[in-house]
C-alpha cells in the first residue's frame, strides 16, 4: 500500500511539473507574439518615414528644377523598395497566426489541469468576430500596396509621357502592387480560416 502511494505521488509531481512547463511555454509564446506584433508596427513606422523622406526629397528636387523624367523615375522605383517591408510584415503575420494556433493546442493541455476561468480572454477574443478589427488589419496588410499604388500614380502623373524604360517600370510596379495585394488578401483569408 505504501508503494502505491509513492507511485501516485510521483505521478502527481510529474503532472504538476508538466503543467508548469506548459504554462512557461504559453508565457514564452505570448511574449514572442507580442514581439512580432511590435516588429510589424516598426515595419509600418519605417515605411512611413521612408515615404515622408522620399516625398521631401522629391519636393526639394522639384524646387531645384530637376526634370520631371528624373522625379518620375524615382517615383516608379519606389515600389521596388517596398518589397522587403511587405515580405517582413507577411512573415510576422504568419508567425503570429501560427503561434496563436499552437496556443489553442497548448490551452487544451493546460486546461486539463487548470480552471477554465483562466481562459476567458482567450475564449472571448478567438470566438468574437470584430469586423472593424479585421478591416483595420486588412488595411495594415494592404498599406504597402496603397503606398506603391500612390507612388506609381504620382510617377505617371509627373512624367505624363513615359519613356519605354519608364513603361517597363510601370509594368513591374503593377505586378508588385498585385503581389502586395495578394499577400494582404492571403493573410486575411488565412486569418478567417479559409486557407487552413
Amino acid at each position: 500500500m505504501n508503494e502505491d502511494n509513492s507511485h501516485h505521488t510521483k505521478a502527481i509531481l510529474k503532472t504538476s511539473e508538466l503543467l508548469q512547463l506548459h504554462i512557461a511555454e504559453y508565457n514564452a509564446l505570448r511574449a514572442e507574439q507580442r514581439q512580432r506584433l511590435d516588429s510589424q508596427n516598426k515595419v509600418i513606422q519605417v515605411l512611413t518615414v521612408m515615404i515622408a523622406a522620399a516625398a521631401s526629397a522629391i519636393i526639394a528636387l522639384k524646387a531645384r528644377g530637376i526634370d520631371n523624367w528624373t522625379i518620375s523615375t524615382i517615383l516608379l522605383i519606389m515600389p521596388f523598395l517596398f518589397l522587403p517591408f511587405a515580405l517582413t510584415q507577411q512573415n510576422e503575420e504568419m508567425m503570429v497566426r501560427r503561434i496563436g494556433s499552437y496556443i489553442v493546442t497548448l490551452r487544451a493541455l493546460i486546461t486539463e489541469s487548470a480552471d477554465e476561468r483562466y481562459w476567458r480572454w482567450e475564449a472571448f477574443h478567438t470566438s468574437t468576430i470584430s469586423w472593424p478589427l479585421y478591416i483595420t488589419g486588412f488595411f495594415r496588410q494592404a498599406l504597402v500596396s496603397i503606398f506603391a499604388l500612390i507612388s506609381l500614380l504620382a510617377g505617371l502623373w509627373i512624367g505624363w509621357k513615359p519613356t519605354p524604360g519608364q513603361w517597363a517600370l510601370c509594368c513591374a510596379d503593377v505586378l508588385l502592387i498585385i503581389l502586395y495585394g495578394m499577400i494582404a488578401l492571403l493573410s486575411k483569408l488565412a486569418r478567417f480560416g479559409c486557407l487552413n
